[in-house]
């Protein structure tokens, strides 16, 4: 192999190896909890379905009140009951606003912004803060842990 052929395959190879480290490598997590929070000045409903491993665990239906003073800082909350088990598994979370289109999120796919050694336990967060979308918010252990996150994660749950 020549020299020129060489640095290029280096360099493709590094970049490809690069690639692959960019977000979560895990394909599970624990799921410790799903809240729903509207943050709109306008009352909603949000039908949450948990999946664990292919298999739906958990469907909810969430009717929230409209946030106090629609500033976007201040939200109506609620959980969603914990009736799966405390195992790493496969989860993805689907949700739809007001009867519309359904979006998911494999939850271990999706943990940008959770810190590396905090991402084996994750709760979700479903914020609205416009009728047309749904933010999935994870939150790590990291925040699991400073009391940032109310007591609605499940009860199992350990950081």
């Amino acid at each position: 192999m020549n020299r020129r052929k060489f640095l290029t395959s280096s360099v493709i190879g590094s970049t490809v190896a690069a690639a692959g480290c960019v977000g979560n490598s895990e394909s599970t997590v624990q799921l410790a909890g799903v809240q729903v929070a509207n943050f709109m000045d306008e009352p909603i409903k949000v039908d949450v379905v948990v999946q664990k491993d292919g298999s739906t665990v958990q469907a909810d239906g969430v009717e929230l009140q409209a946030a106090e003073d629609g500033s976007g800082t201040t939200s109506e909350r609620q959980p969603i009951e914990c009736v799966w088990s405390d195992d790493d598994s496969e989860y993805v979370i689907e949700a739809r606003l007001n009867n519309g289109d359904w979006e998911s999120v494999a939850t271990a796919e999706h943990l940008d912004i959770v810190p590396d050694e905090y991402r084996d336990v994750v709760a979700v967060e479903l914020e609205v803060y416009r009728d047309d979308e749904i933010v999935f918010n994870p939150k790590g252990c990291d925040l699991l842990t400073t009391g940032t996150i109310p007591p609605w994660t499940c009860p199992w749950v350990e950081c």
